[in-house]
C-alpha cells in the first residue's frame, strides 16, 4: 500500500527576494508526519518539478480524516527558508476514486487565499482484500473465513475424530451429520462435516471462543472438576 504524489508545478508565486533576483521555490509534502521534499528551482516564480514522492502506509489504509500538507518555500542557503504559500489537501475521495488531478489555490502564512496555485497528481494504491468463495471479504470474521469457523462453538475436527474413534455407538445420519452418543443413549453433540479452508493471513483483531463440552474417564470418586 502506498500514496503517490506527483508535484507538478506552481504558478504566480510571490517574489520575496529583497536584493534582486527571484524566489528559489522548494516544495515540502507532509503525510502522517512523514515529510518529503522536491528539488530547488532557482530564480523562478512559475517552477515546474514533475517529481514523484511515494509515501508508505505501513499497512494502514487511507481514512476520511487523512490529508496532505503542502508547503512551498523560498530556499535560502544560510538563512531560514521563507514561506511562499501552503495548502491542505483532503484525501477522502481517493478511497473510492484511487487517483485524481488537482490544481489548488495557495494560502499565505495567515491563511488568506493567494493568486498562486499548485498542481498535483495523487494516486492511492489500496490493499487487495482477500475474498472467500461467496464473494464476501474474509475480514468480516476477523480474518478467518466463515466456513472455517466450527458451528459447535469451538470444538474442532480433531476432538470429534477422537470421540468417533473411542465411542461405541456412533451413528452417521443420511444428511452427512455425525451424532456422538453416550453410553446411556443420550446425544451429546452434533456436527456437520465441512471442508476446512485456509485461514487468511491478513492481520486482524479477533476473539476465540472455547466451549468445554465434557470430561471423561476422570480418576477418583466424589470429585468436583474445575477447568
Amino acid at each position: 500500500m502506498s500514496l503517490v504524489v506527483v508535484v507538478k508545478k506552481c504558478v504566480n508565486l510571490p517574489n520575496v527576494e529583497v536584493f534582486g533576483g527571484k524566489s528559489d521555490p522548494i516544495t515540502s509534502v507532509i503525510f502522517r508526519g512523514d515529510k518529503q521534499k522536491t528539488k530547488v528551482v532557482k530564480n523562478e516564480l512559475n517552477p515546474e518539478w514533475n517529481e514523484t514522492l511515494t509515501f508508505g502506509l505501513n499497512g494502514k489504509p487511507l481514512t476520511k480524516a487523512d490529508s496532505l500538507e503542502v508547503h512551498i518555500k523560498d530556499w535560502e542557503r544560510l538563512q531560514r527558508n521563507r514561506l511562499l504559500g501552503k495548502v491542505s489537501v483532503p484525501l477522502f475521495d481517493l478511497i473510492k476514486r484511487k487517483s485524481r488531478e488537482v490544481s489548488l489555490a495557495l494560502q499565505d502564512g495567515k491563511g488568506s487565499p493567494m493568486e498562486a496555485t499548485i498542481s498535483l497528481s495523487l494516486e492511492y494504491n489500496a490493499p487487495t482484500s482477500s475474498k472467500n468463495g461467496s464473494g464476501k471479504d474474509s475480514s468480516e470474521n476477523g480474518g478467518i473465513e466463515s466456513d472455517a469457523i466450527d458451528p459447535t462453538g469451538g470444538v474442532g475436527d480433531e476432538e470429534y475424530e477422537e470421540l468417533e474413534n473411542n465411542e461405541e455407538g456412533d451413528e452417521e445420519n443420511q444428511d452427512g451429520d455425525v451424532a456422538v452418543v453416550g453410553g446411556a443413549g443420550r446425544p451429546r453433540s452434533r456436527r456437520r462435516k465441512k471442508n476446512r479452508r485456509k485461514l487468511s493471513t491478513k492481520p486482524q483483531d479477533f476473539q476465540v471462543r472455547i466451549k468445554i463440552i465434557e470430561g471423561r474417564r476422570l480418576v477418583g470418586s466424589n470429585i468436583k472438576p474445575v477447568v
